[in-house]
């Protein structure tokens, strides 16, 4: 029987997976982003932030590096990367519409220190020490700048 930890770590995989996908399928739908709209009434309903410095941000036990690296319209972003001695993988995770990176401490030291696991977890604009007003335009862009922070990270 798969125990909980398993079955969040094949729905984070699964997760970035998909997010991959739609975001390979944008880009050639268009090579052109337009600037971000104003939060809609649905992405205010949507989306639950948390701010800094809300929250444990020197979790124990946890090897962290904040990372902060912009979005392609500017908005400057805040990640953690969480290496791990001799990674199987290296992972991104985009934690969900509530919260922030520091509220995912339990889970990214079960990953690190067990699953052995490399990982980034960004905040979306908005979000944690991330700037700007959270969109789903903008989580999209904000995604596709993770995933290059990511490339360089872990190279």
């Amino acid at each position: 029987m798969m125990n909980r930890w398993t079955i969040a770590l094949a729905i984070a995989l699964l997760s970035v997976h998909m997010t991959h996908q739609a975001l390979a399928q944008q880009a050639e739908e268009s090579e052109e982003i337009a600037e971000p709209q104003p939060q809609s009434i649905v992405e205010a309903l949507l989306f639950f932030p948390t701010k800094f410095p809300t929250g444990d941000w020197e979790p124990k036990d946890l090897r962290f590096q904040d990372v902060f690296f912009n979005s392609q319209d500017g908005t400057k972003l805040h990640g953690w990367y969480c290496p791990s001695d001799k990674p199987r993988a290296v992972v991104l995770i985009a934690h969900g519409n509530a919260g922030h990176v520091a509220s995912r401490a339990g889970w990214l030291r079960y990953l690190q220190s067990k699953a052995k696991l490399s990982v980034f977890i960004f905040d979306y604009r908005g979000y944690g020490r991330s700037q700007g007003t959270p969109t789903v335009e903008g989580a999209i862009q904000d995604a596709t700048a993770a995933r290059a922070k990511l490339c360089e990270l872990a190279s």
